[in-house]
This record gives C-alpha cells, structure tokens and sequence, in this order.
C-alpha cells in the first residue's frame, strides 16, 4: 500500500545543489519539491524542470536557489477541505501550505484529498517484534508457535470448535467450498462486484459461477436478485462484504 509522503520528505534546502533536489524527489516519488531557508517556503523544482534544466546544459551541481520556480500557487495553512479540493487538479497536484510568515507547514496533494484507500493496516503494537521473533526462530511456514497461537486464540475468539490458518483469502475461500461438498456440477452464486478470488476459488472447486447484481446502497450482493437465480442446482451462496459494508445476512 502506497503511504503517504511525510512534509520533511518532500523539502530541500535553498543552499543545495540541483543533485540534491533530484534526489530528494527520487527519494519522495512525488515528482516534485518544495524549496526552503529555515523553513521559509522559496520556490519549487519538479523532475520536470530539472529535466529541462539538463537540456539546457545547466549542471547538477548549480544552486537550487539560482533555478527554483518562485511562480507557485500556496495556500493558507487553516484552508478549508473545500478550499483544497478546488485548487487541485491534474495540472496542480501537490500545493505547498504556509502560514501568514510564509512557514511551510504541511502541503495538500491528489492522492492525499482524493484517494479512498480500500483499506488501511494497522501496525502500531507487537506486530516487528512478533515477525522477528518469527524469523529468528527460523520457522517462517508451515508451522511454528504463532500459527499455533493465531488458531487457538481465533478459536476462542470466535467461540467455534476448531480453527486452521490458512496462507491466504482465496485458500480460505477453497477450503470453505470444498468442506461443504461444493464441486462438478454444481453452481455458487455470488455478487457481480467483488475480488477475482471468490470466483476464482469457486471455479477451482469445479462448480459454476452465478453472478448477481449488488444492492445500489452497500455494493453488497442483492438479495432480491439472489432468489431470481437460485435453481436445484445451487449449492451454496457466497456473500461477499465490501467496503466496510456487511451484507444483509439475516434475509
């Protein structure tokens, strides 16, 4: 998953050199940099006035200061959502924000104010320490203590008989089918909107696929369409929740 670029990662200061600018935005991957004294916003350098620059023979060793563009668009740092939103565009993707002395205080982008990420992990507690404990221990498949300790704990959680980890979803997903006897001959409806896995995985079991089309609302399987498209050959229905949508389960 793409993060997001910190402030302190997209600056350069005005006394270094263009090869310093360069890498700063190699290191960042925004294609661009803000130019600072202290942390006074001067001026910006894209990749692509760089580029430019290297045509023009100007050496990677000349001042940032001496080429940087100073005809930039900023905005207040207290700007408002909508306010951000307007100035961006695919022309200007990435604003510096200042505040009423010229600081640079944080910058707004494209990817920041109109990406939805799918989803977004959490790693703020033992997660590096159990991982290399893991590897220290030199069982990283198959088994070993954590996957012991992931199927009782998930067990107990979940208030079920036994648990089995498996490497991934779509395994999951497999071995759902194939405990349930799902296989040639047989058909598995499922939404029309959702991950190449659930289809993939009713396909290996051997069965047929029947898409449904989603509820307008949630984007998860209709349950109207669900019983157009049951016939004796249904085995099994596999709802799919999406987008932190549940299905409607109890119909």
């Amino acid at each position: 998953m793409k993060r997001i670029t910190t402030l302190a990662e997209m600056v350069v200061a005005s006394a270094e050199n263009l090869r310093k600018a360069l890498e700063v935005i190699d290191n960042n991957a925004q294609g661009i940099c803000f130019v600072v004294d202290g942390h006074k916003l001067l001026g910006v350098l894209t990749d692509g006035d760089i580029r430019r620059l290297l045509l023009s023979s100007v050496s990677l060793g000349c001042s940032v200061a001496e080429h940087m563009r100073t005809n930039i668009v900023t905005l207040a740092a207290d700007a408002d959502n909508e306010t951000i939103q307007k100035a961006l565009n695919d022309k200007i993707r990435h604003i510096p924000m200042i505040d009423q002395n010229g600081k640079l205080v944080d910058y707004a982008s494209l990817y920041r104010y109109h990406h939805i990420p799918l989803a977004e992990p959490r790693l703020d507690g033992n997660e590096l320490a159990y991982v290399t404990d893991c590897i220290s221990s030199n069982w990283i498949s198959s088994q070993g203590k954590y996957v012991n300790q992931f199927e009782n704990i998930f067990s107990e959680y979940t208030h079920g008989n036994e648990a089995i980890a498996v490497s991934n979803g779509t395994v999951a997903i497999h071995l759902a089918l194939a405990a349930l006897g799902v296989g040639r001959g047989d058909e598995v409806i499922v939404p029309d909107f959702t991950f190449a896995a659930s289809i993939n995985a009713i396909l290996h079991a051997g069965a047929t696929p029947v898409l449904v089309d989603v509820d307008i609302d949630t984007w998860t399987i209709d349950v109207g369409e669900i019983e157009k498209a049951l016939t004796v050959r249904t085995k099994a229905i596999m709802p799919v929740h999406l987008y932190g949508h549940p299905c409607d389960m109890d119909p």
